[in-house]
């Protein structure tokens, strides 16, 4: 199988092409419809001029003792002049005897064709006021038939009018007309899709050269400002602020890999060291049982540091099922600030609870959930400083129930607070203080999807912090 890819075009070859089919195609019907309009209102014209001129002429002929006489040819021939100019049809004109016999003709010299039609109309009848096809000259045309009548009601004879086929469906100047604005049209047509389609690709091929320039590991990209067109500056403010993110998340990681590195490694360090001491002797009696002990922690912390680790990858890669159960939100959260407390043992820092409501109920995994909360509570109690207060308001929004843990804090820096989900993200000041791998938060948001809900940083200030956790409310059982 060939793994080539296809040839891709450049965005103006690609719509310049389609826009020039669909251009000639709609010329061409355009080109057909004013075609088709011009014969046919040429023919509707001839037709008229044809009716018309049957009217006319036979009113200048006379009949007299049932013969018809035509009278002075200068005068037919200056009338049926004034006639061409003023209709600017060409006509032949034919007056025939009930025998089919010529007693005027203009020309003077009847065509074939028309004498076969004189022939078959004195045998076959005459269609009179109908205009009947007829080739003539090698193009198709039609004539008109009038009876000549005598002052008692009987016919004498037939006026034929013939219209002219290379006159009559001819009209150059309206045709010259319907060519030049084609070709203007074309031209113009394609001349102003180019140059917008040109103005268009431009801001694009910024955006490739960017991307290009993402590609090899620069995030510092440059796009022009000035654009007018609301989608191509919207894409252009899309990518700066990825290429913005990109970067930043470069940095992270780079701080990531010498975060955990160190995290990791300073454990392992210890524990090598203490162990040492106590093989080589360095150390002997109840030191050497203080630094066991000291390397026990030191193991348990790193084997916690591990845990996180894959617990973070479990949910990353949706490992783990959560068991959810109708929960009393009041009793449980009430349960988890006893138990935190007795493990915390710190006097000073107080924990205070309140609910709008006595009795509210969830579908929720405890376990999980209550992970979450411990999570946020340490938190709290490491940006406090060992010292300070934390409020937990548990109460309903629209379709959810909320809970909003405020603490006492420092507060997480403004530039730090789109970052504080992110897997491995830790701030400056933990970096310093607190011992970790920054996937606390990231976790609970983890499980807070898993468990259909949501954390977020609700506000954060150097007068303290609040986490706020999202979960579906439901009706009480009995």
């Amino acid at each position: 199988m060939s793994t080539t890819s296809p040839e891709r075009k450049t965005l103006l070859q690609y719509w310049t092409t389609r826009y020039v089919i669909t251009l000639i195609i709609g010329l061409i019907a355009i080109g057909a419809s004013s075609f088709y309009f011009l014969e046919f209102k040429s023919t509707q014209k001839n037709e008229d001029t044809g009716r018309a001129l049957t009217e006319e002429i036979p009113k200048h002929i006379q009949v007299r003792n049932g013969r018809i006489e035509m009278g002075p040819m200068h005068f037919w021939e200056d009338f049926l002049i004034k006639k061409r100019e003023a209709t600017g049809t060409q006509f032949m004109t034919f007056v025939v005897d009930t025998n089919g016999r010529p007693i005027f003709s203009k020309p003077e010299l009847i065509p074939p064709e028309v004498k076969a039609v004189l022939q078959e109309q004195t045998t076959m009848g005459v269609a009179e006021g109908v205009p009947q096809p007829i080739s003539l000259q090698g193009n198709a045309t039609s004539y008109f038939v009038k009876k000549i009548q005598s002052t008692q009601g009987s016919t004498v004879g037939y006026l034929y009018i013939v219209l002219i086929p290379s006159q009559s469906f001819d009209v150059p100047n309206y045709k010259e007309i319907v060519y030049v604005m084609f070709v203007v049209v074309f031209i113009l047509g394609w001349g102003i899709l180019y140059l917008l389609t040109r103005r268009l690709i431009k801001p694009l091929q910024d955006v490739v050269k960017a991307t290009k320039q993402i590609k090899n590991g620069s995030y510092q990209v440059e796009l022009n400002p000035a654009i007018k067109e609301k989608e191509i500056f919207e894409l252009q403010e899309s990518f700066s602020e990825m290429a913005k993110q990109l970067n930043q998340l470069d940095y992270l990681r780079n701080k990531l890999l010498a975060g955990v590195t160190h995290e990791l490694k300073t454990p392992v360090t210890s524990i090598s060291g203490l162990v040492q001491a106590v093989r080589d002797d360095v150390v002997t009696g109840e030191d050497a049982k203080h630094f066991l002990n000291l390397c026990f922690k030191e193991t348990q912390h790193l084997q916690r540091m591990i845990e996180d680790l894959l617990e973070f990858n479990s949910y990353a890669v949706g490992a783990i099922k959560v068991k959810q159960e109708q929960t009393n939100l009041n009793v449980f959260i009430a349960e988890i600030i006893q138990q935190w407390s007795l493990t915390d043992k710190d006097p000073d820092i107080q924990v205070d609870f309140h609910s709008e409501n006595p009795s509210v109920y969830v579908m929720t995994d405890g376990v999980r959930l209550k992970q979450v909360i411990v999570n946020v509570l340490n938190n709290a109690k490491a940006a406090m400083g060992d010292k300070g207060k934390i409020q937990i308001h548990l109460y309903e929004g629209q379709n959810s129930v909320k809970i909003d843990i405020n603490d006492t804090g420092t507060g997480i820096p403004e530039s730090e607070q789109g970052y504080i989900f992110e897997s491995f993200f830790r701030g400056e000041l933990k970096q310093t203080l607190v011992r970790g791998m920054g996937l606390g938060l990231a976790l609970c948001r983890n499980i807070m999807k898993e468990l259909d809900g949501n954390i977020e940083l609700k506000e954060s200030s150097p007068r303290g912090t609040i986490f706020t956790i999202s979960l579906k409310v439901v009706e009480a059982i009995s």
